[in-house]
């Protein structure tokens, strides 16, 4: 049996292989301890109780990312399902084979990406989307792009660039060769595809194959962590340059680089400390919304069947509604 058939009440299930993703504990009525425990494999995930906790048996085992084998139950409890593990032991399988990869082949990506910078005419973002690509393209490689909301996988982070890339080329030709080039940098939008969501990899444990958030990531963000490395690298070049570079132009350029890390999410409510403010800010917000919804849908459609038949779960978007899963066909 595997994880991904937990899916529903009444059932016994015995030696399923699952990662583990987290476990808090508790102290229940009769003062013994207990322990939440959260298991994935896949896309699916599962959270139960292990009653009648013991620290020392378990502690070490239930280490997160630790692969373990469990047996147990399932009941409705509150209109839900409910988990009880009465086993948990050792598992002789490799954390790999229970961790969700981008399904696109990851040299080719990172090409693709390498191979558009190398068309960019404007030497700053240039050299920074180069130098942070060249110094972090393992991490860039493997973290997620999301901790659940969308490309939270091995490679997410990759792919949602590519993503962005290939959505991002067209776009900015249609409108520079329909209103000129004039007022936006075709190299500024893509620059910030590229490296708006390169904090992650400072965020996120990606040597974790659970990818907790890190105890720096909690306390600044990627979008803090990113415009840092953004203006980092812009000093780095500018200090190789200075003798030739106008420093108030040079200051101006940074920061309009920094600006596209800063505001991506777009709002204050979403956590970008600034709005917006050039159209290439403005491009690369409405890009990354685009594959971030839009890859967030997908995984509902193609997850678990939710309590309406042919539908999804709900999804945590505002009103958090379902997703059509089954195709129709007019005959």
């Amino acid at each position: 049996m595997e994880l991904s058939d937990l899916n529903k009440a009444g059932i016994l299930f015995y030696d399923v292989h699952a990662l583990v993703a987290n476990k808090t504990i508790g102290t229940a009525k009769n003062g013994k301890e207990f322990a939440n425990i959260t298991l994935k494999a896949g896309s699916a995930t599962v959270r139960g109780i292990k009653w009648s906790y013991n620290a020392e048996k378990y502690d070490e085992l239930l280490t997160t990312g630790t692969v373990v084998k469990v047996s147990g139950k399932s009941e409705m409890y509150n209109n839900d399902i409910s988990f009880t593990f009465e086993t948990i032991e050792p598992s002789d399988k490799k954390p790999e084979d229970f961790v969700r990869r981008t399904r696109f082949d990851v040299a080719r990506m990172y090409a693709d990406i390498q191979a558009v910078l190398g068309t960019f005419t404007e030497p700053l973002p240039k050299f920074i989307a180069d130098y942070l690509l060249t110094n972090h393209k393992d991490e860039f490689c493997r973290a997620p792009a999301a901790m659940g909301m969308h490309q939270a996988w091995v490679g997410g982070l990759l792919e949602h660039t590519h993503n962005l890339l290939s959505l991002a080329l067209p776009i900015v030709t249609h409108y520079q060769n329909r209103y000129g080039s004039q007022h936006f940098s075709r190299d500024k939008v893509l620059f910030g595809v590229i490296v708006h969501d390169l904090g992650k990899i400072m965020e996120y444990d990606i040597a974790n194959l659970t990818f907790k958030t890190t105890p720096n990531g909690l306390l600044s963000n990627h979008i803090v962590k990113g415009a840092i490395m953004v203006h980092d690298a812009a000093s780095f070049w500018f200090h190789g340059n200075r003798e030739t570079v106008d420093v108030a132009q040079f200051e101006f350029m940074r920061d309009q680089l920094v600006h596209l890390v800063s505001s991506h999410h777009g709002t204050l409510e979403y956590g970008s400390p600034v709005v917006p403010q050039t159209l290439e800010a403005l491009l690369l917000h409405q890009l990354d919304m685009i594959d971030s919804q839009f890859m967030h849908a997908l995984d509902m459609v193609e997850g678990k069947q939710g309590d309406v038949l042919g539908f999804s779960d709900r999804s945590k978007f505002k009103g958090n509604p379902r997703f059509l899963q089954q195709k129709v066909s007019v005959q």
